[in-house]
């Protein structure tokens, strides 16, 4: 796949026009995050934007279909 394991987006735009967004939020005893994830299937293998609110996993988006990504900046 095209991304590193593990990595994380800020925020994910999917749809058909990209107009369906998941965003990466912190705040007080909250948060979300969009992880990068890839399933290996043997032959092949699929990638995931995964997204944890609170450590646990609520949904995943097939990386094919996402329109546009916003990584979050390693400082």
């Amino acid at each position: 796949m095209m991304y590193p394991e593990g990595k994380k987006a800020k925020r994910i735009y999917y749809g058909r026009e990209g107009e369906c967004l998941q965003e990466a939020i912190t705040k007080d005893d909250y948060k979300k995050e969009i992880i990068f994830e890839e399933q290996n299937l043997g032959e092949y293998g699929i990638g995931w934007f995964v997204v944890y609110e609170n450590g646990v996993e609520v949904s995943r988006h097939n990386a094919k279909f996402i329109e546009s990504i916003e990584w979050e900046v390693s400082v």
